[in-house]
């Protein structure tokens, strides 16, 4: 065990999280804390956080700041990202020049030996006294929006679950094709421009799949940028209980988020039938909350599509499942999602942007396709396999979660990391 005192500034509120970076940040803050000892504050710039929340015992303190009005925020996109581009528009629903004070007089209390920014948003915030500057931007962003901008006639809303924090006028400018086209070639910019400058502005940077760790690390120069990944909790439920029930295919996402929504349209325009019609008592459930009216139209049209909502126990409906698609043409990162599925043996049939930054993919028992007919095949074959075959590609894939993705492998990961950058910073210049 040690004393390291560890800031942690976010974007959200993560505690008790039903998002999955939320339970990813609280999941490895309590592992920091249980079995490395770490002093903990939290810091969150967010207008979403509940009131009079009790603060966990993992926590040291909890620190709750609220983001700058809407007016604020849309002056400061138009002055210092439309005009002098100095940072991303999605910094600035969060920075102001108040709140760097704030932060600055918070690190400067605690006085820690981390600080940790979570994502580009919270990379305008810098405070360096003698702490490790850690930015921790778990996915590159802009190959998401590189990859959306060529379909924004496919997305609802290029704000995705932000939507509602904006005046109906703004949205509804911003919902205009040619608008959504313009704002997010515009942003894709000025993201790719901020990635490939953090590295120079921290000590050290951490992406959760090691193939944009290498095209991080090649296209900013630096080497300061190490992998460290997300993780899941080892199976609520027994695995020698698990057998699937019924032909049922899960997804499970936020549904307003564009690459979720645009995920689930496409399966079912082009996947979907082709199951069915080999096998016809499919059921598709579609996991998530916020469902766009693209996605609710669905169930009008076929009755085995099923949008269950936001679930309390997910684990439940995943361990009786039967198959696990990531049909995602746009993302970043790593799918947190699979993860779920995986430890509970359930077999997986992704596209490759969804498996790549799987560590060990090959070995996970995954089948990976990018063309609608041989996804189709896959998840065919997949249904009607026999007890055994169907099992033994699942072990594939409990095993590899097991290895590298339960919280105690990632906690180990992050303070191993942590230790060897701090050593660095200690060196003799």
């Amino acid at each position: 065990m040690n004393d390291c005192k560890l800031v942690f500034i976010s974007p959200k509120f993560p505690i008790a999280s039903t998002e999955a970076r939320g339970r990813v940040i609280e999941n490895y803050l309590k592992c920091l804390y249980e079995k490395y000892g770490y002093k903990i504050t939290l810091v969150c710039v967010t207008n979403d956080a509940p009131e009079n929340f009790p603060r966990p015992n993992f926590l040291e303190r909890l620190i709750i700041l609220k983001q700058p009005s809407v007016a604020k925020q849309i002056f400061n996109v138009l002055l210092y990202s439309l005009v002098l581009q100095r940072a991303p528009m999605q910094c600035y629903l969060y920075w102001s020049k108040a709140l760097d004070k704030s932060i600055y007089q918070i690190v400067k209390e605690v006085n820690p030996d981390i600080v940790l920014c979570e994502l580009v948003r919270m990379s305008l915030y810098r405070p360096r006294l003698n702490n490790l500057l850690v930015c921790e931007l778990a996915d590159l962003f802009s190959i998401r929006y590189r990859q959306q901008s060529k379909k924004t006639k496919q997305i609802s809303s290029i704000m995705g679950q932000y939507s509602s924090r904006f005046w109906t006028l703004i949205m509804a400018i911003l919902n205009v094709s040619w608008a959504k086209r313009l704002l997010l070639n515009f942003e894709m910019q000025l993201v790719e421009k901020a990635e490939k400058a953090i590295p120079k502005h921290f000590d050290l940077i951490t992406l959760v799949s090691p193939a944009e760790v290498e095209l991080l690390r090649e296209v900013s120069g630096m080497g300061n940028i190490e992998w460290a990944p997300n993780g899941t909790n080892p199976p609520k439920y027994a695995l020698a209980s698990h057998q699937p029930r019924e032909n049922v295919i899960l997804f499970i996402g936020i549904l307003n988020v564009p690459h979720n929504e645009e995920a689930v349209l496409h399966f079912v325009s082009n996947i979907y039938p082709r199951i069915k019609s080999e096998v016809p008592d499919t059921k598709f459930f579609v996991i998530g909350k916020n469902p766009t009216p693209g996605i609710e139209s669905l169930v009008e049209v076929d009755e085995s599509i099923i949008l269950p909502g936001f679930v309390d126990d997910i684990e439940l409906l995943i361990q009786e499942a039967k198959l696990f698609v990531a049909p995602m043409l746009s993302g970043s990162g790593v799918q947190t999602k699979l993860f779920e599925a995986m430890k509970y043996g359930i077999p997986v049939v992704s596209t490759e942007l969804s498996a790549r930054g799987i560590v060990n993919a090959e070995q996970s028992g995954f089948a990976v396709c990018n063309e609608s007919d041989a996804f189709a095949a896959e998840c065919i074959k997949i249904l009607k396999a026999s007890s055994s075959d169907w099992s033994s590609l699942g072990m594939k894939g409990i095993k590899v979660v097991s290895e590298n993705y339960y919280w105690e492998s990632v906690g180990k990961r992050f303070h191993s990391v942590f230790d060897l950058y701090r050593s660095k910073l200690n060196q003799p210049k």
